[in-house]
């Protein structure tokens, strides 16, 4: 039997209206959400995006700017983009300015934007680099754009007369010395730096192109005296790159590697005191009655020509000065046969402080007086004298003797091979 309940069906309908009128004044008295994605409000997506537009404007920026870069060694772009960021260094003493040029001052040029090209009229191609250099910044009067020429010292002997018959509206200087090129890192390919108003070098070894449109950014800069230039803070405390140790038998001496060097005492010169500043130095003592230490000779030429720059070797007999003549000339020995200075010692002093008891012995010692290496002469490999170089150079920048001393090291290997090529003829 089924129950009749007339009246559940008019209590279901009212219950119905009741329930729908409850959620439409809900929804029209609750506040509206913000339309969400994945949590972010709609200013955060406008805010996501403008950065992102941002990153893509500086990526192609920076793509663009690339463009501008010349193609230089990895060794050239390292020490031309040193100066980066920071001030233009100041001119140094050994730069002779041509014609009746006087070093432009730092403080009347500030305000405008400076372009250093480097350059040398050695072959061809020099003088005409700084044509295209004024011709592509003719637009520019001086009282915006300050152009100043530095002839590197690679031909820097027969320069001035050559640049004394050119017309040049801008400062042209000769590094003879090197100085300067080495203090902005311009070594022997044609270089240019880029100074804002400021004073601040901001672009470094670029294209004629790329240098063009670099004067034309600066220059549209507004400057402002009240803001002095980067100047770059002395470094008060290096870190020297560590020698490398070796632990190969030293032969028959007293093993000093890592130690200070004995004295290398009074040393008769045959053909030409050496240089040892700045160097790693090789010392030979050999004899000319000494078989093996003859046979030596050719790779102590080797090392002595492949290193010139870096390295002095020297070779150091305790023969008295009659003996070792007379011994050279029964081995047909002359001055052209060796690379390198040879002297006698007879003290043997030197010889003494590393107790030599059996000869040729090898000992190469650092710019700083430390033995490094010791040995025979032919175990001293190129891979070796390499790491060995690395770290003298090093030790030097760390004594404050030069960082980026390109020149410096050219110039003195040059000399060098001068004033042994001269021993030589007068032998």
């Amino acid at each position: 039997m089924s129950i009749r309940l007339p009246f559940v069906r008019p209590l279901l309908a009212v219950a119905f209206v009741t329930a729908t009128l409850g959620i439409s004044a809900l929804a029209t008295s609750a506040p509206k959400p913000t339309f969400q994605s994945g949590g972010k409000t709609k200013e955060d997506r406008a805010a996501e995006k403008a950065e992102r537009e941002k990153e893509k404007a500086e990526k192609e920026r920076a793509r663009e700017r690339s463009k501008w870069m010349d193609k230089l060694e990895k060794e050239d772009r390292a020490a031309i983009d040193a100066n980066l960021e920071f001030a233009l260094p100041a001119w140094t003493s050994g730069l002779d300015w041509v014609g009746e040029a006087k070093a432009p001052s730092f403080d009347e040029m500030r305000g405008r934007v400076i372009v250093i090209q480097t350059f040398t009229t050695k072959g061809s191609g020099g003088k005409s680099s700084l044509d295209r250099l004024a011709k592509a910044l003719e637009e520019y009067e001086t009282k915006d754009v300050q152009i100043i020429a530095i002839h590197t010292p690679e031909g820097s002997d027969k320069a001035e007369a050559q640049l004394e018959k050119s017309d040049y509206a801008f400062p042209v200087a000769i590094d003879r010395d090197g100085a300067f090129c080495d203090v902005i890192g311009a070594y022997k390919k044609p270089v240019n730096l880029v100074v804002n108003r400021t004073g601040d070098v901001k672009y470094t070894g670029l294209t004629s192109d790329g240098m063009a449109k670099a004067v034309k950014e600066l220059a549209a800069e507004v400057f402002d005296p009240a803001t002095k230039p980067n100047t770059r803070t002395p470094t008060t405390s290096k870190s020297p790159k560590s020698f490398p140790t070796y632990r190969d038998a030293v032969g028959s001496a007293l093993d000093l590697r890592g130690k200070p060097a004995p004295a290398m005492g009074r040393v008769d010169w045959w053909n030409g005191a050496p240089n040892i500043q700045n160097k790693l130095v090789i010392v030979d003592f050999w004899a000319t009655w000494c078989g093996p230490c003859k046979k030596a000779i050719p790779h102590m030429n080797e090392i002595a020509n492949a290193f010139r720059a870096d390295i002095q070797c020297m070779g150091i007999s305790d023969e008295s000065n009659s003996k070792f003549v007379q011994g050279l000339k029964d081995s047909k020995l002359d001055k052209g046969d060796f690379a390198y200075p040879v002297g006698v010692d007879p003290t043997g002093s030197m010889k003494q402080g590393f107790s030599i008891g059996g000869i040729p012995h090898v000992v190469v010692i650092s710019a700083d007086g430390i033995v490094r290496w010791q040995g025979h002469p032919m175990n001293l490999s190129r891979d070796t004298l390499t790491e060995l170089v690395e770290a003298n150079r090093a030790v030097v920048a760390i004594r404050g003797e030069g960082n980026n001393d390109r020149w410096r090291r050219t110039l003195d290997g040059e000399k060098d091979h001068s004033s042994s090529s001269r021993e030589k003829s007068r032998g």
